[in-house]
């Protein structure tokens, strides 16, 4: 499905004037990637699985897709999954009649339902109880739900993405997660990249931050303070926890007193600002040629030699190296 230039107009400026893409805050070349790969899930209806750990922001990247599509006068229902109480769930996905147990006094739309016409954003769907992966996996198949209590199916129009931070194969493995539904919800797959494989993003997204909780007056002495009380984080939490670590040096604001210490203002010089730059092309070529130092010391145009002296030099180690998912 091919959009004219009109479609493509409307579609990138949602209603308050923004690109949906210049939420997702970056430009290191996973990030440019991931952006590439929204435009193009817009364009088209298919369900997606969105791979990602927690902190990530799987939320973000669907919240873009829908945005960019045909959908996006419709509404976007997030539900996550791992939130919701088990004796519950059924309810508030797949609605209810008046009657059809004790309490439900009036009929009531689920989620699903209310998601018709837009996209049902499903979170954590692993933690999807098995007895309603085979509802789901209906809804998809036929189109059409059944509310608690009624008969007749309803039909319903939703586009469904999905993420999980857990490996579905492993889960299918083990008996806890459907194969048949596994496929359905990944006609399409993308997987998020961890903080750690984009630290060059860091100060854009420390930039962003900062604006976003009133503290984007900071001036380049004191931003530069920051970047350096955020270079040596191993960052599990990716960027939940950047912005969590961000509010705190900004509570403490302007000595950056810390529980664990102090931080003084730091101004950094041209051997300092050199040295940083000097680390984060090192450890972005690493990561983009999965970190095989020949491949990366080819890239720069160094010997592999010149480059473990550049990596013992800024404390590049294999612990900075990401995990495989």
């Amino acid at each position: 499905m091919r959009l004219d230039t009109g479609e493509r107009g409307a579609l990138l400026a949602r209603h308050d004037g923004v690109n949906p893409l210049e939420r997702i805050v970056g430009c290191s070349r996973a990030i440019r990637q991931l952006k590439r790969r929204i435009r193009c899930f817009g364009r088209v209806d298919f369900s997606l699985l969105i791979l990602g750990e927690s902190g990530t922001g799987k939320e973000l990247v669907a919240r873009a897709v829908h945005d960019l599509s045909r959908r996006v006068s419709n509404r976007f229902v997030a539900v996550n999954c791992a939130a919701l109480p088990e004796t519950l769930m059924e309810a508030e996905l797949f609605g209810y009649s008046r009657g059809a147990f004790t309490g439900a006094t009036r009929e009531r739309r689920g989620l699903i339902e209310s998601a018709s016409g837009g996209t049902l954003f499903l979170d954590e769907i692993g933690d999807l109880p098995m007895p309603l992966q085979a509802k789901l996996l209906r809804v998809l198949q036929e189109g059409e739900i059944r509310r608690l209590g009624e008969n007749e199916p309803r039909r319903v129009d939703v586009r469904l993405v999905s993420a999980t931070h857990r490996d579905l194969v492993d889960m299918i493995r083990s008996g806890t997660f459907r194969e048949d539904l596994f496929y359905r919800i990944q006609d399409l797959l993308v997987r998020i990249p961890p903080l750690r494989e984009r630290l060059e993003d860091i100060p854009l997204l420390t930039r962003h931050l900062l604006e976003r909780i009133g503290a984007g007056h900071l001036d380049e002495g004191d931003f530069h303070g920051f970047l350096r009380r955020l270079s040596d984080q191993e960052w599990r939490g990716n960027v939940r926890q950047l912005e969590a670590r961000i509010k705190r040096l900004v509570t403490f604001y302007p000595d950056f007193e810390e529980e664990g210490g102090h931080c003084r203002r730091y101004a950094p010089g041209l051997k300092e600002q050199r040295n940083e730059f000097e680390r984060s092309v090192v450890l972005r070529a690493l990561l983009e040629h999965g970190w095989s130092r020949d491949r990366a010391a080819s890239s720069l145009g160094i010997s592999r030699t010149h480059l473990f002296n550049l990596m013992r030099k800024h404390g590049l180690t294999d612990k900075n190296r990401p995990q495989r998912m």
